[in-house]
């Protein structure tokens, strides 16, 4: 799993997604996790189930899948579930500073 601090809360609209060129890693499927504190953990649902984000096919492409509401938190967690080769991610968030 990944985890970031962004230092303080924002609001997280978007995430893109890459694997490692060359290697044939990628993460195809993943879900997220977030929090304000750090202690307490919210899963990102849609409909109240556990969402579970399309990832890549492939390692070069760009995948984005939007937050929608989007999630208000300092932390975010990534958490792999299928992958080819082996867990690797390059990602990206799209914020906006409250």
């Amino acid at each position: 799993w990944l985890q970031l601090d962004l230092g303080y809360s924002m609001s997280i609209t978007a995430i893109d997604t890459m694997g490692l060129e060359g290697k044939e890693a990628f993460v195809m499927t993943y879900k997220i996790e977030y929090s304000e504190d750090e202690k307490t953990w919210a899963w990102y649902k849609d409909e109240g189930e556990h969402n579970i984000f399309e990832g890549n096919t492939n390692e070069i492409d760009v995948v984005r899948n939007y937050f929608d509401p989007p999630i208000q938190a300092r932390y975010l967690t990534l958490r792999p579930l299928e992958y080819k080769t082996y867990s690797c991610v390059r990602w990206e968030l799209y914020t906006c500073q409250i």
